[in-house]
């Protein structure tokens, strides 16, 4: 035991901080954007603003979770933290991937990884994967609708496609 923070607590502390720092680049980032609403409507920065939000509550949930563990190397214990970690890291990649994939690409990547963690239709069939393809797909189309027409957000594409 080293102190107040022991080791086990101090190498899991790792992660969340990388993560603090490339959200706080991506908030500064989102910020100097302008307002996230503007005339009644968001705008182009809400979306990164809200999604900073987020990433800050999940982390501070990851960190508190790594202090409320018992650091005796239990690896049951330590997989309860799993899942959080792993949203974290795929919601970072998420937004490191944002602008240069575009909106689509990224959120429908997003999605399916997220489905895949919690294990939506976890048989790795190809019935399983075609399930996890389309939802994502659906929800990525009806989270694009709620923004770009709902309230006439510009998401950014895929320069691939345009």
């Amino acid at each position: 035991m080293r102190g107040i923070i022991k080791g086990t607590q101090l190498r899991q502390l790792c992660f969340p901080l990388l993560v603090f720092i490339f959200v706080t680049a991506y908030l500064v980032d989102a910020v100097s954007l302008g307002r996230p609403i503007k005339h009644g409507a968001p705008s182009a920065s809400f979306m990164p603003i809200l999604l900073s939000i987020i990433m800050y509550i999940a982390t501070t949930v990851v960190v508190f979770g790594i202090f409320s563990t018992k650091t005796s190397g239990d690896e049951k214990q330590l997989s309860n933290f799993s899942a959080p970690i792993l949203v974290v890291a795929i919601t970072a990649i998420y937004i490191g991937i944002f602008v240069q994939f575009g909106f689509e690409i990224s959120t429908a990547l997003y999605v399916y990884a997220l489905l895949t963690l919690f294990g939506y239709s976890a048989n790795r069939s190809i019935g399983g994967v075609v399930k996890r393809v389309l939802l994502s797909l659906l929800i990525t189309l009806v989270i694009y609708a709620f923004f770009a027409f709902g309230f006439g957000v510009q998401l950014p594409t895929f320069e691939g496609w345009a």
